[in-house]
């Protein structure tokens, strides 16, 4: 259905700015506050006017926004301008789905089964919390996400050309956020030790940060090489390319993310992988054969990481990636096995729901080990998530959750194989390919920290898992059957 045309008055806004701008300074006879009243309610203004009559403009804003975002730093915090948008996009959603707008393809296809029944075990969840109030705000999140970043993207996406738009957005204001970032780095000496809280207000910490460049750079890189078979033809589009693909190689570089690094590393041998055509089952059975050798050369494993002396934090670059496996002295390696042990005590008390989602970081003070705590840990157990998204659910959401939220990321890597092998041309197994490999940078990644329940992350996640949702639906058939 076509929609309505934008209000175009540009004498109403200007009308409204003043009569508001009056009101405030007489009321308040500060000029600052007044001008910070009127700026907020001229954007709450024109982006509730979007959402009424561009919605798709709307989307397109707030995709931009997400890295620009930043914290509102109030007791409730919340993320601007990124989380009201998501919250007016998510109430018009609700009513579409009324409407039945959501076709039946969408809402059979295995993922979105799989996130409903995970979104429906954390209602569940939520409900036997040990903080129910918390819980039930993490969930209210959570389907705001479901609904912006999944179901309406999926809708978004039934034009292949709006994938890739998806990611240059971000990709675009990712970069916005990087250059002062690495600028301000460079006073500091480019060190890893500078690196951890430079890129506030945008990003609260290196680990993010990193996480999320490491994200968006395989579909990148694919633009880079293929952008013709992406639909960018021209050269001046290559040299764009470039210029971005430099600017985000250098902001992860700077990030000194260890965990990002080492995912990138591993998607490059998936990529060889996908390359000769291995199916899930033989990279299952890759894995297993990787633990059992580490299991019977655990003698040898043990006596390296024993002799590792390198710290996070610490000297260059490789001595930065080398501390990954220093957990003798290491704090920062320390500190995070002393949350996996305490997520795992945590699950033994309560194995089915968990203590409810969002909880973790208010509960696990009491179930550390004094042996266990480094100099960074608190007793008041106040710091933070498991570092681990695996373990997070384990913690919060008991066995199920673990279980479905396993289930989804094997469905989700058979999905996107799927796609690759079977895709009818090149766009299709291009875009296919740089969706699928920056999922697996977030698989792999969520085995050391936990950022799914944010919205730098969770846009791309579900923005990623309704991509594949709608090539495999609405570009992988013939045209007859996707219609």
């Amino acid at each position: 259905m076509q929609e309505a045309a934008p209000i175009k008055n540009g004498w109403f806004y200007l009308l409204l700015l003043g009569l508001l701008l009056g009101f405030n300074g007489l009321l308040f006879y500060s000029p600052q506050l007044a001008m910070v009243t009127v700026v907020g309610l001229a954007a709450a203004f024109f982006i509730f006017d979007l959402a009424l009559f561009q919605k798709k403009l709307l989307v397109y804003l707030l995709i931009f926004s997400v890295p620009l975002s930043i914290s509102s730093g109030t007791s409730f915090a919340f993320s601007l301008p990124a989380e009201p948008i998501t919250g007016l996009l998510a109430l018009f959603v609700l009513i579409r789905i009324v409407q039945g707008a959501v076709p039946r393809s969408i809402w059979s296809h295995p993922i979105t089964v799989l996130l409903l029944a995970d979104l429906g075990w954390m209602f569940i969840c939520s409900v036997f919390s040990t903080m129910p109030v918390v819980s039930m705000k993490r969930f209210v999140v959570r389907a705001a996400f479901m609904l912006v970043y999944y179901l309406l993207f999926t809708q978004l996406f039934k034009e292949q050309k709006n994938i890739v738009r998806f990611y240059l957005l971000y990709l675009v204001s990712l970069a916005i956020v990087i250059i002062p970032t690495s600028i301000e780095h460079i006073p500091f000496g480019l060190t890893a030790q500078s690196s951890i809280y430079l890129a506030e207000p945008f990003f609260p910490e290196h680990t993010s940060y990193g996480a999320a460049i490491a994200f968006v750079l395989p579909m990148l890189v694919l633009l880079f090489i293929f952008p013709g078979k992406l639909g960018f033809p021209l050269r001046r589009h290559r040299l764009f390319f470039g210029i971005l693909l430099a600017i985000i190689l250098v902001g992860e570089l700077l990030s000194y993310s260890r965990a990002a690094w080492i995912s990138l590393a591993l998607v490059v041998v998936f990529t060889f992988f996908v390359r000769w055509k291995v199916r899930l089952w033989h990279l299952l059975s890759i894995a297993v054969v990787g633990l059992a050798l580490t299991f019977a050369y655990s003698g040898t494993v043990v006596k390296y990481i024993q002799e590792t002396e390198a710290v996070s934090n610490q000297g260059g670059v490789g001595e930065h990636l080398r501390s990954a496996t220093n957990i003798e002295s290491d704090a920062s390696n320390l500190e995070r096995i002393n949350r996996w042990s305490c997520a795992i005590r945590m699950f033994l008390d309560k194995p089915i729901t968990g203590f409810g989602p969002g909880t973790y970081q208010f509960q696990y003070g009491p179930y550390q080990i004094r042996e266990e705590m480094t100099y960074i840990s608190t007793y008041n157990g106040d710091k933070g998530n498991a570092h681990s998204e695996y373990l997070t659910y384990l913690s919060e959401m008991g066995l199920p959750g673990i279980l479905i939220f396993l289930v989804l990321l094997f469905t989700t890597l058979a999905t996107g194989l799927q796609i690759i092998y079977k895709a009818p041309n090149d766009k299709v197994r291009l875009q296919a390919l740089g969706i699928l490999l920056g999922l697996i940078t977030f698989m792999l990644h969520g085995i050391f920290n936990s950022f799914i329940d944010t919205d730098k992350s969770a846009i791309l996640v579900f923005g990623s898992l309704a991509a594949l949702t709608a090539l495999d639906r609405f570009h992988s058939q013939p045209k007859e059957l996707a219609e």
